[in-house]
């Protein structure tokens, strides 16, 4: 599954299908444990794009 990674304030968020929240029993304001993984490479994807996320942030 692709999905966008974009800025909203000063975070980060990447969004979640409705469908996918729903069957993980997650909702709006639910904490959730991010796999160090996912985060390293969440962070090397904003360094590597980091002009281009403030471009489309404005």
């Amino acid at each position: 599954m692709l999905r966008k990674i974009f800025k909203t304030g000063n975070s980060t968020v990447v969004s979640l299908p409705r469908e996918m929240l729903e069957s993980l029993g997650v909702r709006d304001g639910s904490d959730v444990s991010v796999d160090e993984v996912f985060a390293r490479q969440v962070a090397e994807f904003i360094d590597e794009y980091r002009s281009a996320l403030d471009a489309l942030a404005r």
